[in-house]
């Protein structure tokens, strides 16, 4: 009940800020979209998106992949502190 009412609360404020957000749990492979960004990649707020990331990265375009995988690269090898691309 505790983790439903943090979820909400972490919901409302993205919303708040209007910013999109995503986040990979690397362990689980099982990434977190918030709204915003549902509504920029053309989603419903109540589709079912990509949940793994290489489904994510099919997303990405072919001339993008190679700057994409070096980004990814760097900072999950520790040389970066957000995986920005």
């Amino acid at each position: 009940m505790l983790l439903l009412k943090q979820k909400e609360q972490c919901e409302l404020a993205l919303e708040s800020c209007d910013e999109a957000l995503w986040d990979w749990d690397t362990k689980s492979d099982i990434l977190f979209y918030s709204t915003k960004w549902k509504k920029i990649m053309g989603y419903d707020a109540n589709d079912e998106e990509p949940h793994a990331l290489s489904a994510w990265l099919n997303m990405v375009d072919a001339k993008d992949m190679a700057r994409v995988n070096e980004a990814l690269r760097k900072h999950l090898d520790g040389n970066s502190h957000f995986f920005l691309h």
